[in-house]
């Protein structure tokens, strides 16, 4: 007759923590492995073994070093792996210090907008080509702003800015933006010929958009007009909506509202 204590102090074979090595790569997060475990057998595999997760993105693939267990039914489990390379992260930044260094692709950027209070979210794609903003814009709170003063600019004029200027947005990375404006116009008595309209610049009037949000004429009648594009922006700066009358008598502007969702950044 044993004792307790002679029961289960009796070493159980196998059960240790051994180096291995991944030999077949995992299809799911479901799927099991096999491993070549070297210090027991270099040239035989244990099968369908479970393998703990790292994060959301990698799965252990054929030639990754790794460790497993025994548990006491001899069943292999992986309870650590490391890739051959990095894996695709997750990093949360202001805008304003850019996307993370060296990336790879599916690599998420959370970019915080600081005072605005936007965020954005990112994935970096290594194999876009068409052009150099590899960072895709996944969702995020569009940057808006509106200026509700009605202001008026003179019968022929070219765009300029209102008294009010603006609205504006700062553009804080270089890239490719979906661009939407517009503003209720007033165009007064002029019942034929000419228009007024509202276009995008940089700071420094330098207009950016290729169309304009315009109406013709309005009879004194308030008329809404609206436009939106897909604008390559570099390098960053500050855009601003300005506004031009082509008409023969005053134009009024008012409601006057600016929308910017990145596309794509570098």
């Amino acid at each position: 007759m044993t004792f307790m204590h002679e029961e289960t102090e009796r070493p159980v074979a196998n059960q240790h923590v051994w180096a291995g090595t991944i030999a077949s790569d995992a299809q799911d997060n479901l799927d099991p492995v096999d491993v070549i475990i070297p210090n027991i057998d270099d040239r035989t595999r244990w099968e369908d073994c479970p393998w703990q997760q790292r994060d959301n993105f990698s799965k252990p693939k054929r030639g990754d070093d790794c460790v497993v267990t025994f548990d006491n039914n001899r069943r292999v489990t992986v309870v650590a792996w490391w890739p051959q390379s990095r894996t695709p992260q997750v990093t949360v930044g202001p805008i304003t210090d850019g996307p993370p260094l060296s990336p790879i692709s599916g690599d998420i950027w959370y970019a915080t907008g600081g005072t605005t209070g936007y965020a954005w979210q990112f994935i970096y794609d290594a194999t876009w080509t068409t052009d150099a903003y590899k960072w895709k814009f996944m969702g995020g709170s569009e940057s808006y702003g509106q200026v509700t003063t009605q202001q008026t600019r003179p019968n022929n004029s070219p765009a300029a800015d209102l008294p009010t200027v603006g609205p504006s947005a700062v553009i804080m990375r270089a890239g490719v933006f979906h661009v939407r404006w517009g503003c209720l116009i007033n165009t007064g008595n002029s019942s034929q010929g000419g228009y007024a309209g509202v276009i995008i610049s940089n700071a420094a009037g330098t207009r950016l958009s290729t169309y304009e949000a315009d109406s013709g004429a309005t009879s004194n009648a308030w008329t809404s007009a609206m436009t939106e594009e897909q604008m390559t922006i570099d390098p960053a700066v500050t855009v601003k909506t300005q506004y031009f009358n082509n008409g023969n008598q005053t134009a009024t502007f008012g409601n006057r509202w600016l929308s910017i969702v990145p596309l794509r950044i570098k």
